[in-house]
């Protein structure tokens, strides 16, 4: 567990002091970033809408919440490319290739493992949809990240999409 929030950490590339240390460990939202994404892919609508609630609650923006679905998503199509080309590396070849920390890089290349392109593309759509419908008011921009969970973590729990 140390390990992994010591990569997360990481991931920030800036000089961390006590207090700045503190301030992410203690924010549920640094923690629940990679949760929301874990209940998606299990196809667990319930806590992948928990989760997005937890961190709209947290004080999360919504256009920034699905900017970091769609920065996981980017990150695991760009891991399904590494699959292709190379079949399975080990995380700290993948944190190299995908230019991330290995914690992130080693999430991606495991649910590369389960999607293929078509599926991608339809995660793709779902947060297009999601982040044209909040930033156009078209839906409220809570209510949109919610909608996506569920949809996301719907197309993931479908035994035709696995």
């Amino acid at each position: 567990g140390l390990a992994s929030e010591i990569e997360k950490l990481a991931v920030l590339n800036e000089e961390l002091d006590e207090d700045r240390v503190r301030t992410l460990v203690n924010r549920p939202a640094s923690r629940d970033a990679f949760d929301m994404i874990d209940a998606i892919v299990a196809g667990d609508p319930g806590t992948a809408l928990g989760t997005a609630r937890l961190l709209l609650d947290a004080g999360e923006a919504a256009p920034r919440v699905l900017g970091a679905l769609a920065w996981q998503f980017a990150l695991i199509a760009r891991a399904v490319a590494l699959r292709e080309r190379d079949g399975d590396v080990p995380k700290g070849v993948a944190a190299k290739e995908l230019g991330v920390a290995p914690y992130p890089a080693g999430k991606a290349m495991e649910i590369a493992r389960r999607v293929d392109e078509a599926m991608l593309l339809e995660v793709f759509e779902v947060l297009l949809d999601a982040e044209t419908a909040a930033k156009t008011g078209r839906r409220d921009p809570a209510w949109a990240v919610e909608a996506a969970a569920l949809s996301l973590a719907d197309r993931f729990g479908d035994p035709r999409a696995a």
